[in-house]
């Protein structure tokens, strides 16, 4: 996990991309209200995929960014007879840059820098010192989840 909450793996099969992609085009034709595996999933040009939960605990309406609260990315590749499948698994950004603001909202308030002045310094440390852990905690999990669910699903293990 790096500062964005991304994390990163690389998986190798023993199956054929065109198999691979067949197992995320049967996602990604799956109806709206069948949420058996409450996955979304999408191609992206020949060899690149996306999922996303298809219920969540939120989405973000923000104009021009990706609105689900976290996505799974990957790319398939063949090596010597194998699939490699490199795999990048965030929250949303969104979230992430919330995180930083509330997190260093009470370093603005000790340099008397004017956020939130009806706040005073110990009323803003105590909301960053509930919200911060919480957010973490709602990212994380939800990340490790969607990221649980596509390893289930293409038959991946982490080693």
């Amino acid at each position: 996990m790096n500062f964005t909450f991304s994390f990163r793996n690389k998986y190798t099969v023993n199956r054929s991309v065109e198999d691979l992609k067949s197992v995320i085009q049967t996602v990604s034709n799956k109806k709206w209200h069948d949420f058996s595996e409450n996955l979304s999933a999408e191609l992206i040009g020949k060899r690149r995929f996306e999922f996303t939960p298809k219920w969540s605990f939120g989405t973000l309406k923000v104009g021009g960014m990706h609105q689900d609260f976290t996505y799974v990315f990957g790319t398939l590749t063949e090596d010597n007879g194998q699939t490699v499948i490199s795999m990048n698994s965030r929250p949303n950004n969104a979230l992430v840059i919330i995180f930083y603001i509330v997190l260093f909202l009470p370093v603005g308030k000790w340099f008397n820098l004017e956020l939130l002045e009806e706040l005073s310094f110990a009323n803003t440390l105590i909301v960053s010192s509930i919200f911060v852990p919480v957010l973490a905690g709602l990212m994380i999990m939800q990340t490790l989840s969607l990221r649980s669910k596509v390893e289930r699903l293409l038959g991946l293990s982490r080693k």
